[in-house]
């Protein structure tokens, strides 16, 4: 094995940006303090440094947490991406980290954390694939059509498959029922003659 001089080691350093500190020679497969071409210093040996410049990538721990964070960054573009959104931040700041995200469909800033665990980038393409767009809100006026009063108050309106309380104008009876049933067109259970199919419930 060839023997290594400290100068060796300083030139070896130098040719890729960096410094040696270390003022005393040890041996060569002995760790060695390092100044990384970002300013950084470093403990490692020449062959831990060697690995790090045939990768392209920085010595110290600094330059570590930054191209992790440059690889987290671009995966959660990537992520973003895919679901019609754009990244807007130029930093990563951890998985918890609140990112803002400019949507292609709806042409409006959201934030996400970095998990992204939505399916779609905003409400309004979910409903649309979905098949909820433009029903927001409790079918009050098709169910005053059908002689049905909807009991349950437009707060407590989530969704399609939020079941709400009803009264038939006709006969007085109260059942549930899904908002989506209700919107199609869903009459009293007693009028006609549904009770036997387990959704109903006596009148109170």
């Amino acid at each position: 094995m060839r023997k290594f001089s400290l100068e060796d080691l300083r030139q070896f350093a130098q040719a890729a940006g960096g410094d040696l500190l270390s003022v005393d020679y040890v041996g060569a497969l002995q760790p060695y303090y390092w100044r990384c071409p970002c300013g950084g210093s470093v403990s490692a040996t020449k062959g831990q440094i060697a690995l790090k410049i045939r990768a392209g990538e920085g010595w110290c721990a600094d330059c570590t947490r930054r191209r992790h964070a440059e690889r987290a960054r671009a995966g959660l573009r990537a992520r973003g991406e895919a679901r019609g959104l754009q990244l807007l931040d130029t930093e990563y700041f951890g998985p918890d980290h609140l990112y803002r995200f400019f949507c292609s469909f709806c042409r409006t800033e959201h934030q996400r954390d970095a998990r992204i665990e939505l399916k779609y980038s905003c409400k309004a393409r979910a409903d649309i694939a979905t098949g909820n767009a433009n029903r927001g809100s409790m079918p009050r006026e098709t169910a005053r059509k059908n002689r049905v009063q909807i009991l349950t108050p437009d707060e407590d309106y989530r969704n399609e498959r939020t079941r709400v309380e009803c009264l038939c104008d006709v006969c007085g009876f109260r059942w549930t029922a899904t908002a989506k049933k209700l919107r199609l067109g869903r009459k009293c259970l007693r009028c006609t003659n549904q009770l036997g199919h387990g959704a109903a419930r006596p009148p109170q």
